[in-house]
C-alpha cells in the first residue's frame, strides 16, 4: 500500500490517526540528538529502546493512549517502546521526569492538561512553557452529567441550586486540578 493511499481522506479518522503516528515518528526522529550538536544523522534513530513516560496510573485514559502509541511506534521504528508510569503529585512527578530526561529522543513524555495547572496549584515550578510539544494526540471534554430524571436540566439550574443550598450537591471526579475538577471549581 502506498503512503498516499494509506493517508487517503477516504479513510476518515483512521487517516488522521495514521497521519498523527507518522508525524510523531518524524518529529521524534528529528529531535533525537542533543541540541548543542544539532540533529545529526537521524537514519540510525532510535539506537536503543525508547521510554515513554506516562504521568498517570495504569489503566486510565492517558495510560491507554500511551500504550497504544508505544505499540504503534515500536512496530514502525523496530525498537522496544516501554511505557513507564510515574505517578504522584497530581501529575507533577511524571511531568518532572519528562523535563529532566536527557534530550536525545529516547525518552518522551505523554504530557497532559495538568502542565497548565501544576504551577498555579503549587505542585511544581514547571509549566507548559518548559516543554516542547510534538503534537496533540487527543482531546478530552469535561462535562456536568446528571440523571435523566434530575430536576437540574441546565447549568443555570445547577448553579442556582448550589447557591441556594450550599453543601447539598456532591461532585465526583479525579484529582484536584484535573480537567473534570476545573469546570466545577469555576462554576460557582
Amino acid at each position: 500500500m502506498s503512503i498516499e493511499s494509506w493517508l487517503s481522506p477516504k479513510n476518515g479518522s483512521r487517516s488522521r490517526l495514521r497521519w498523527s503516528l507518522w508525524s510523531l515518528i518524524l518529529l521524534v526522529s528529528m529531535g533525537c540528538a542533543p541540541r548543542e550538536e544539532g540533529p545529526g544523522d537521524v537514519s540510525a534513530f532510535p539506537s536503543r529502546a525508547i521510554t515513554l513516560i506516562c504521568p498517570w496510573g495504569e489503566g486510565g485514559g492517558t495510560d491507554r493512549l500511551s500504550r497504544f502509541m508505544a505499540a504503534q511506534l515500536e512496530s514502525h521504528l523496530g525498537k522496544p517502546v516501554q511505557v513507564v508510569n510515574r505517578t504522584g503529585g497530581g501529575g507533577a512527578v511524571g511531568h518532572r521526569a519528562g523535563a529532566e530526561a536527557r534530550p536525545d529522543g529516547h525518552t518522551v513524555l505523554m504530557g497532559t492538561f495538568e502542565l497548565s495547572t501544576m504551577r498555579s496549584m503549587g505542585l511544581s515550578p514547571l509549566g507548559y512553557e518548559d516543554y516542547v510539544p510534538l503534537m496533540q494526540l487527543n482531546a478530552d471534554a469535561a462535562a456536568f452529567i446528571v440523571a435523566e430524571d434530575s430536576p437540574l436540566q441546565s447549568v443555570d439550574a445547577l448553579i442556582s441550586l448550589a447557591k441556594r443550598e450550599p453543601g447539598r450537591l456532591k461532585f465526583s471526579g479525579t484529582a484536584a486540578g484535573r480537567p473534570p475538577s476545573t469546570p466545577s471549581a469555576s462554576a460557582w
